[in-house]
């Protein structure tokens, strides 16, 4: 029994020996170790059903690789550390490779249709181009051009390269702010394409104040950001991704370096490589300390479909990875996914969810809307929360006049401006079938205003409403609320009111400004149309209190100091009760505007704007006149304690972030004194 059990084991022993290095598993993985995201109803991520199951793993020997490519079932893989190409024939199973003197450390490789293969080395700083038998062809070095740049305001170590269907090349090189550099098929400069846009915020700027030189350009550079990867679809278009950018890190350029991808809505700063597949689709890998999922899979729009994958140290599981450095995909839709510190490459096959999803998709944007519909259906039976489903099944109603079905579909998938254009059908039907039974009733209405004031019904209502009044005036808050109503008319009355007679309590200005934050509160998320309102499920109710309330605080108590340099008469009771008066127009006219928001659409938003706006004019026009009044200030005084005040705002709130930020790395440097003293 011994004996069969050795026998056994020495078998098992050579035939794991002999097994191929690239494993094919024959038969689905029962457990996966990751979930499955997608864009659910609120514009956030949900769960939904897993759409591809991780099948095949190669591993040869990888060192730090670093890009992956595939044309015509052959894997293409840029082994940074080996200085090698290395290709992988899908059908065949064989795998060769390419070596030259000229390549050190590939970390970037593009293939074109005809085969012809180009090589970003980081280490020799050239793009290699290899013909479609792999011969050598020639280096690309350092443009000589002028316009170029020096080295210093241009340096030129490539590390990404692509070409489209001119035979245009183009390079992203380490730290090249000025852009992609694009060369033509002869490799002479051309100009710089694609360029970030600099985000400039007052944390940055501080940042830079307290920084050396060294760090500003580390951590806090007004230089745009070097993009990170791109890719090249089948009609020329490039994409690009760069990291640590908050604001658009994926980006599809027309001709003229301009971003038309509208739709896209999941940021995230941690993209790593991209690649597009024959349908548009775009595939993303992330990798950094914060990535949620690695692998992400986009509609041609920019619509997220799934996201999925995760970032573990030292795990052995497929769908996990230690650092993700390129993605590629094959003529059968199975995503190829690098790993640049695991040394492999983990493989994923769509499941019957995803096929569904992308032939939905595929459908409806070749114009086959009945064939999509009946998929789209299918797609919300099995997951009611996959908002892209429910939005393009809005947009085929729509084609349809199903307008009522659209607004339904739209509203789910919080797609508004989908929503706009269906309301605004069904509001034009409306009107067309109601607008002569409004017209009568307008008329019958005014007519029996008429006929009212020559009734003796008329005399009894005057005498109702003067006797309401005299009983209302035994009331002090009734006469304060009359007070401030009068501000509208007669602004300097009240002042005198306010200042001299103190007519008007500050636990009444107190009450009267939590009834305008509650107010605020109610109209933006309630109270307001679906198309202008505020998502509910954002509400965070002391966030919501801290922003209307500090702001006003901070800037009482600004005019405040400033007012009483300039020997302004003001107390700080005053100052902040004529700036609740200054509200008065937000009191009376924010509900009914934003009542009547119900009825617009985006078409019509310049009236809702245009009314906010001359609501808020208003009452800055009274604040103005309130601070100049109370404090007896001439019209250049006046200017002069705003610019102040502002002023002494800016500046109580550069000190708030300074301090933050010095604390922050105060509890930082603690934190690390007693993790090495004590955890170590």
């Amino acid at each position: 029994m011994r004996l069969l059990r050795r026998s056994l084991l020495i078998v098992l022993f050579l035939l794991l020996l002999q097994a191929p290095r690239a494993i094919q598993a024959d038969t689905p993985i029962q457990y996966i170790p990751y979930r499955t995201y997608t864009i659910g109803l609120e514009s956030s991520l949900v769960r939904t059903a897993t759409a591809y199951e991780g099948t095949f793993i190669l591993n040869e020997g990888f060192s730090a690789p670093q890009d992956i490519f595939i044309l015509d079932d052959v894997v293409y893989i840029a082994d940074t550390g080996n200085g090698r190409i290395y290709m992988y024939n899908q059908e065949t199973r064989e795998h060769s490779e390419l070596t030259h003197e000229l390549l050190a450390e590939p970390t970037g490789i593009f293939l074109t249709d005809e085969g012809e293969l180009f090589i970003a080395d980081a280490a020799t700083d050239l793009v290699l181009h290899f013909d479609a038998d792999l011969q050598f062809v020639r280096s690309i070095g350092r443009p000589d051009e002028p316009l170029f740049g020096t080295e210093l305001e241009a340096p030129y170590e490539p590390y990404k390269v692509a070409v489209d269907e001119r035979g245009y090349i183009y390079v992203i090189t380490e730290g090249g702010s000025n852009g992609i550099i694009q060369m033509d098929a002869n490799g002479d400069f051309l100009g710089y394409f694609g360029i970030n846009d600099v985000t400039i915020s007052l944390q940055l700027l501080i940042n830079r104040a307290l920084m050396s030189e060294e760090q500003r350009e580390k951590f806090a550079s007004l230089r745009p950001k070097p993009a990170t990867n791109m890719a090249i679809d089948t009609k020329g278009l490039l994409y690009t991704i760069t990291r640590n950018e908050y604001v658009t890190p994926l980006k599809k350029l027309n001709i003229e370096g301009n971003n038309i991808l509208t739709e896209y809505q999941f940021m995230d700063p941690n993209y790593q490589d991209i690649t597009i597949d024959g349908d548009g689709n775009i595939y993303t890998v992330s990798s950094g300390e914060d990535v949620r999922t690695v692998i992400s899979v986009f509609d041609s729009f920019g619509n997220l479909l799934f996201t999925f994958g995760r970032q573990e140290v030292n795990s052995l599981r497929n769908g996990e990875f230690e650092l993700a450095t390129g993605v590629a995909v094959d003529n059968r839709g199975d995503v190829w996914v690098l790993d640049g510190q695991a040394n492999n490459v983990q493989v994923f096959s769509k499941t019957e969810f995803a096929n569904l999803v992308l032939s939905a998709i595929e459908m409806y944007k070749t114009g086959q809307y009945e064939q999509s519909e009946i998929l789209f259906k299918e797609i919300i039976r099995q997951n009611s929360l996959f908002a892209i489903a429910h939005s393009r099944l809005g947009k085929i109603y729509e084609r349809n006049e199903e307008f009522e079905l659209s607004l339904e579909s739209y509203r789910i998938a919080n797609n508004k401006e989908g929503y706009s254009n269906a309301y605004w059908e069904i509001r034009d039907a409306w009107i067309s079938a109601w607008i002569m039974p409004i017209v009568i009733t307008f008329i019958v209405l005014y007519a029996g205003v008429r006929i009212f004031d020559k009734t003796r019904y008329k005399d009894r209502y005057v005498a109702w409403k003067q006797e309401l009044h005299e009983k209302l005036l035994q009331y002090e808050l009734y006469n304060e609320l009359r007070l401030q109503l009068s501000v509208l008319k007669h602004p300097i009355e009240a002042v005198y009111h306010i200042k001299y007679k103190q007519r008007y309590r500050l636990r009444t200005a107190v009450g009267m400004y939590v009834i305008f934050i509650l107010l605020n509160i109610l109209s933006n998320y309630y109270i307001r149309g679906y198309l202008f309102k505020n998502t509910f499920a954002d509400l965070v109710f002391s966030y919501e209190l801290l922003k209307w309330s500090v702001p006003v605080l901070l800037f009482g108590v600004a005019n405040y100091l400033v007012s009483t340099l300039q020997n302004g008469e003001a107390f700080y009771r005053d100052i902040f009760i004529g700036f609740v008066f200054a509200l008065t127009p937000i009191f009376l006219f924010k509900i009914p505007i934003d009542i009547l928001s119900n009825v617009l659409t985006y078409n019509e938003a310049f009236v809702f704007q245009f009314s906010n706006l001359i609501m808020m004019g208003y009452s800055i026009v009274l604040l103005l006149v309130m601070i100049k009044e109370l404090n007896n200030f001439k019209y250049g005084e006046l200017f002069v304690n705003i610019f102040l005040t502002f002023f002494v705002m800016i500046i109580a709130i550069i000190l708030y972030l300074i301090v933050s930020i010095l604390l922050s790395q105060l509890f930082e440097f603690i934190f690390d004194i007693f993790r090495e003293v004590f955890i170590v």
